[in-house]
């Protein structure tokens, strides 16, 4: 009986504490194909979720694994929410995030569209969003227009900025193209990713004649697609989009150009939504845009990058983990941060908005009106009987925009 006042006082005690601290907080993965414990599972399988799954197990490797997140994950859970893609789906989750007070962050989404739908529900309740995937200029900006807001983060380089520079140099300098046909992927949900992007790479391409082509792999027939390619005679085909779309046109270049035409067949630059392992470009010789050089380019590395380097083999394949990683990375040093002040969404937000620089994997982060300053590019090539991708060119973005800025217009 004597023990029972100071159990009491030990009751009211907790009983003051803020919600989010009792139940402990979270940082939350959105993005197609991320698994998630409270929704049902989607059975159809979608090609385009290999993202999101990569995205949701090198951030979950982060946080358990990582020598960096050792106070973190006394502090937060990792929860997964799969929004198939879809922007209605992606909007409904965001809402019912935003009310929770648990929720520290958000990393995600898997594609532009989705990103862009969801991200104007986390400005206006002041959710820190990072950005690992969604790589278009729309994604950082409000649907009714206005300012970018003020609390999205994105680690992968912004299509205007890197990827549309790097694919002109590179189609007009090293490829030497003399005919282009571009291909823009604005099937459902692919067009918030793929039309800025290819009016950015368009824009560029003044010194080569370029037929610009809009494709819905929903309702537009890919097959008089490939035969206006071959009968173009371009020399080079740019394709922006996701990869199912990808699939679909490499399925009908093939029958445009059987094998006996094989010597007449376009070379091929594939923008960095179109990669995953899946995709089969056999046949074709083919260059594939991608901001990290993969693992293997970085030597023994630290234990965070031995870490990555088993998730990609068990994976077999490589995408945007590296990003996610990363997400956790500066989540954990910027929540360690806060840790005097107050852990909370705006402390998050101010300490990444500050300029401050965060340390990844082997990249590192710098964020000015919420894109990184510190970017650059790669190229992978594979040739028509090896289909296996190898890192052919590094570019940084600062060179390229400079070399392209030298030109005469």
């Amino acid at each position: 009986m004597k023990r029972f006042p100071l159990l009491l006082l030990f009751l009211c005690s907790a009983c003051q504490k803020p919600a989010a601290e009792l139940m402990g907080f979270r940082i939350v993965l959105v993005g197609n194909g991320v698994p998630s414990e409270t929704q049902p599972p989607r059975r159809l399988f979608r090609l385009d979720e290999a993202q999101g799954v990569g995205m949701w197990e090198a951030a979950q490797l982060a946080l358990d694994s990582s020598r960096r997140t050792l106070t973190l994950r006394e502090r937060v859970q990792l929860e997964g929410f799969d929004d198939g893609g879809d922007t209605v789906e992606a909007e409904k989750i965001a809402s019912e995030l935003v009310d929770r007070p648990e929720v520290l962050a958000i990393i995600g989404h898997t594609s532009s569209a989705t990103t862009r739908a969801a991200a104007n529900v986390y400005r206006l309740a002041s959710i820190p969003l990072l950005m690992p995937i969604a790589t278009s200029p729309r994604a950082m900006l409000p649907l009714a227009g206005g300012p970018r807001a003020r609390n999205a983060f994105r680690l992968i380089p912004s299509d205007d900025r890197a990827q549309a520079p790097a694919v002109a140099l590179i189609a007009t300098d090293s490829l030497r193209a003399r005919s282009i046909y571009l291909v823009a992927d604005v099937s459902p949900a692919a067009r918030e990713h793929s039309e800025p992007l290819a009016d950015a790479i368009a824009s560029l391409l003044t010194t080569v004649p370029t037929v610009p082509q809009l494709v819905d792999r929903t309702r537009d027939d890919l097959g008089a697609v490939a035969e206006k390619i071959r009968a173009q005679r371009a020399d080079l085909v740019i394709f922006v989009g996701y990869v199912s779309t990808a699939q679909e046109l490499l399925f009908a270049l093939r029958n445009a150009y059987p094998s006996r035409d094989s010597v007449l067949r376009p070379r091929l630059i594939l923008t960095d939504g179109a990669r995953d392992s899946n995709l089969d470009v056999s046949g074709f010789e083919s260059y594939w845009f991608f901001p990290l050089p993969g693992t293997e380019a970085f030597g023994n590395g630290s234990s965070d990058l031995q870490l990555l380097r088993k998730l990609r083999l068990r994976r077999g394949q490589e995408t945007y983990e590296m990003y996610s990683y990363d997400a956790v990375l500066i989540l954990a040093e910027a929540v360690d941060r806060c840790a005097d002040k107050g852990i909370s969404r705006s402390c998050i937000i101010d300490e990444l908005a500050s300029g401050k620089l965060f340390r990844g994997v082997v990249l590192s982060y710098s964020f000015r009106e919420g894109e990184n300053s510190l970017s650059g590019f790669n190229v992978f090539r594979s040739s028509p009987n090896d289909p296996t991708f190898t890192l052919h060119w590094r570019l940084s973005s600062e060179v390229v925009n400079t070399t392209l800025a030298a030109r005469p217009r």
